[in-house]
């Protein structure tokens, strides 16, 4: 009754470790550009994920988020970036600031989700043997 599969999950969380792994490297050989990116596609996935309206959805997201948000932080200190470099990593970050992850659509909707489980049980209790 409450299966519902969400294989995408795990892989946005193993394509953002390894989008955090590619700007390492990237930053190692000096390719910044690669490096934002990376980091703004790590940013996006953690969007994506957000959109499901489930709480693990919601999670995964705010992981993916934690994932990019790290790597950054890691590369900013190991690197003397430039003023025109740290500029252009804030105007990449600036949408994600504006558009923060929110979670008040997910808890509504698993409101109902949970609400519509057990409507269903009562209208059909053999539902809770089969369970």
């Amino acid at each position: 009754m409450f299966d519902i599969m969400l294989p995408h999950l795990s892989q946005l969380r193993n394509i953002a470790r390894f989008l955090k792994v590619r700007s390492k490297y990237q930053m190692a050989k000096g390719d910044f550009k690669g490096a934002l990116e990376s980091w703004w596609m790590t940013m996006r996935m953690s969007e994506h994920a957000n959109q499901d309206r489930f709480l693990m959805s919601g999670l995964v997201a705010i992981a993916v988020r934690s994932i990019a948000v790290g790597a950054i932080q890691d590369q900013v200190l190991r690197h003397d970036l430039t003023t025109a470099q740290l500029k252009e990593l804030g105007d990449m970050l600036q949408p994600f600031y504006e558009r923060p992850l929110t979670h008040m659509a997910t808890m509504e909707s698993e409101h109902r989700f949970v609400l519509q489980g057990v409507r269903q049980i009562f209208e059909n209790p053999a539902l809770v043997k089969a369970w």
